[in-house]
C-alpha cells in the first residue's frame, strides 16, 4: 500500500506565469531582411523578429535612404506583420505566412498611417520573394513551397 505523502502536487513551471502574462511588442524590431529603393528616392525596409516568442515583423518607408540608417518605430511610417517578412516591392509585401499582402496610406501624406488593403494566401510555405513586372498591374512570388507565381495587383476599393 502506498502512502499518501508519496502523492504531492507540483506547482507550475514558474516561467510559465511570466509567458501567460507576456505581450507581444509593437514596434519594428532591427533584424533587417530587405532594403528596396524606388526611382524616386524613397527606400522600403523590411525586418523579421524570429527569436523571440512572437515571430513577428515590419516594413517601414523612408522619404530617403539615408533616413533608414536606424530602424525604429515611427509610428505614422511603420506596417506591423503578424509574421516575418522576406521581401517587399512599393508596397507589397510577403509573409512568412505564405501571404502576400498590398499596403496603403490612410490619407494623401504618405507618412501617415498605414492599412493593409487586401492580402491573400499564395503559397502554402513562406513567401520568400516579390518583384513588381509592371509596377501597379503585376507581379510574381516564390515560396518555400517550391512554387512561383505571377498574380496581378488586385483593385483597392
Amino acid at each position: 500500500m502506498e502512502n499518501i505523502e508519496d502523492f504531492m502536487i507540483v506547482p507550475p513551471h514558474l516561467n510559465a506565469e511570466a509567458y501567460r502574462n507576456d505581450t507581444s511588442g509593437n514596434g519594428i524590431v532591427s533584424y533587417l531582411d530587405y532594403i528596396k529603393i524606388h526611382p524616386d528616392g524613397t527606400a522600403l525596409v523590411g525586418s523579421s523578429e524570429i527569436t523571440g516568442r512572437y515571430w513577428d515583423g515590419g516594413a517601414s518607408v523612408f522619404s530617403k535612404v539615408a533616413d533608414g540608417k536606424t530602424i525604429e518605430a515611427y509610428e505614422k511610417r511603420s506596417i506591423n506583420l503578424n509574421s516575418g517578412t522576406a521581401d517587399g516591392c512599393f508596397v507589397l509585401i510577403c509573409e512568412d505566412s505564405g501571404a502576400v499582402s498590398i499596403w496603403s496610406k490612410t490619407e494623401d501624406n504618405p507618412w501617415q498611417e498605414w492599412m493593409e488593403d487586401k492580402s491573400v494566401a499564395e503559397h502554402d510555405d513562406g513567401a520568400l520573394a516579390v518583384d513588381c513586372l509592371s509596377p501597379g498591374k503585376e507581379y510574381v512570388t516564390v515560396g518555400a513551397d517550391g512554387n512561383a507565381k505571377v498574380g496581378m495587383v488586385w483593385p483597392v476599393t
